[in-house]
């Protein structure tokens, strides 16, 4: 696992446009790793074969960041 480089985070916090468009696009991606199927009228999701574990950390690592980061 690759964890951004030290400063990436805090760049991508102080702009705030680039930041929202980021986390917009990063969360279609994570919502193209699964796939959801119907049994019998309940929804399932299962996660797809080439699921990118490796980008899922790294989401996971920045919106941890975003909670515990004060604003102004």
């Amino acid at each position: 696992m690759v964890l951004p480089r030290k400063g990436y985070v805090s760049q991508l916090l102080f702009k705030q446009k680039e930041s929202i468009n980021w986390l917009r696009v990063a969360n279609k991606y994570l919502e193209n790793q699964y796939d959801v199927k119907d049994s019998w009228g309940t929804g399932q999701i299962h996660k797809k074969d080439d699921y990118d574990e490796g980008f899922m950390k790294e989401f996971d690592y920045i919106a941890d960041t975003i909670k515990t980061t004060p604003i102004g």
